[in-house]
């Protein structure tokens, strides 16, 4: 299993979130649970491989489904704005990337605005 944190701020986290893996991975909701539990706010960084048209995707997959159902549990708030890809090869281009930010997170910490930029 492989998962990576990057803490950014005390509040912030990265996750890669395996393909091989359900969403529900477990250090995922056990972070989700213990930010709720204690009133923290929360920006997660996700490296999904899902696709979903909650956050700019042209349709929603499986995986998509299955972090769909963990936003609406934790009360999660998608910060993608705009159809920017997040991924892109030669072979390919997707919104696997999502962003989430808990509905502790004010706008002092994270901006309304926020969006993927072109390069």
């Amino acid at each position: 299993m492989l998962l990576k944190w990057t803490v950014i701020l005390h509040t912030a986290r990265r996750f890669y979130l395996d393909i091989n893996l359900t969403v529900g991975l477990l250090k995922f909701v056990q972070l989700l649970d213990f930010c709720n539990s204690k009133r923290i706010p929360l920006i997660v960084g996700a490296d999904s491989y899902a696709h979903s048209v909650l956050w700019g995707c042209e349709e929603t997959n499986k995986r998509g489904e299955e972090l769909e159902e963990l936003i609406l549990r934790f009360n999660l708030n998608v910060a993608n704005r705009g159809g920017e890809f997040t991924f892109s090869t030669s072979r390919a281009n997707s919104i696997i990337d999502s962003t989430l930010v808990n509905s502790l997170t004010s706008n002092s910490l994270f901006p309304r605005n926020w969006r993927v930029l072109s390069e």
